[in-house]
């Protein structure tokens, strides 16, 4: 009879084989990621499945990476039992939301109507994955002619001090939103490829890539104060954090846009089409625990 066991981090080497190849290295971060949880389905002792995620605080919502059981293992209620171990441990930990992103396809509305039948249900909110080649994109004509005005100047995100990085942080909610701090997933922040804008001296935006794995990143956050968003500094932003990440061996970054974001989407499709890897449309479902 197969069990379920709340995964440790010295477990994770036996159960990676059931995580998308670009997430190992985050799975693997289990010890350090504090709202990392997973739970392992065995047979035996050998694993056949697994369920995991982390938690989002400032969305307070605990959201689903993956669920994966072994083929010939699956339609005898191994899925099922993941889904329910795994939402007993998120609610013990205090969360009552839980999301799961996935990339949408016809052939899955099977998958769907088991997860309704479970509880969940699907959110109106729609987003794309997209991945671009590095060097090809800073290899752009349009690319290589973008660049900050002075007296805009960036610096390296590892550059800042102590008391910069006190001040910053105590400006949250004042000059820039929770859910646009740089600080929100630390943890993951590759602080050399990562970098900051500066006004005159002040600090007023950065772009924020996470590590995915030795060849990925991620362009988490890009933001600028409000005063100065209609200028057009994000994108030269994103481009000299993306010349970091080409310095720091990345061959791709990945992001995110909101399919109601009708001025990127088509920024997208028209500017990086040349360079684009993937777009992928990502649905989301969502669970009340």
């Amino acid at each position: 009879m197969y069990s379920f066991k709340q995964i440790k981090p010295e477990d994770t080497s036996d159960f990676e084989k059931f995580v998308y190849p670009r997430m190992r290295e985050h799975f693997h971060r289990l010890k350090e990621v504090k709202t990392i949880r997973a739970v392992g389905a065995q047979l035996l002792g050998t694993p056949i499945g697994l369920i995991w995620g982390e938690g989002e605080p400032e969305e307070q919502v605990f959201k689903v990476h993956s669920i994966f059981v072994s083929p010939k293992f699956r339609h005898i209620g191994v899925g099922q039992g993941l889904l329910e171990e795994f939402e007993s441990i998120v609610r013990a930990n205090g969360w009552r939301k839980m999301k799961l992103e996935y990339i949408y396809e016809p052939t899955l509305d099977g998958s769907k109507e088991m997860l309704h039948k479970w509880g969940w249900y699907d959110h109106d909110r729609v987003i794309y994955q997209n991945i671009v080649e590095i060097k090809k994109f800073l290899e752009l004509d349009w690319v290589k002619k973008l660049q900050l005005p002075e007296p805009f100047v960036t610096f390296s995100w590892n550059a800042l001090d102590e008391h910069e990085l006190s001040e910053l942080k105590a400006a949250e909610g004042d000059w820039y939103p929770s859910n646009r701090s740089p600080f929100r997933k630390d943890p993951l922040t590759d602080h050399k490829a990562s970098i900051g804008l500066r006004y005159r001296g002040a600090i007023i935006g950065w772009s924020i890539l996470h590590r995915i794995d030795g060849q990925t990143s991620l362009c988490d956050c890009i933001f600028t104060r409000e005063e100065f968003q209609t200028r057009g500094r994000a994108i030269p932003l994103a481009i000299e954090s993306l010349k970091k990440a080409d310095a720091q061996h990345y061959k791709y970054v990945m992001f995110y846009v909101n399919a109601k974001n009708n001025h990127m989407r088509r920024f997208t499709k028209r500017r990086l089409a040349s360079v684009l890897l993937a777009d992928l449309e990502i649905r989301i479902m969502w669970k009340d625990l």
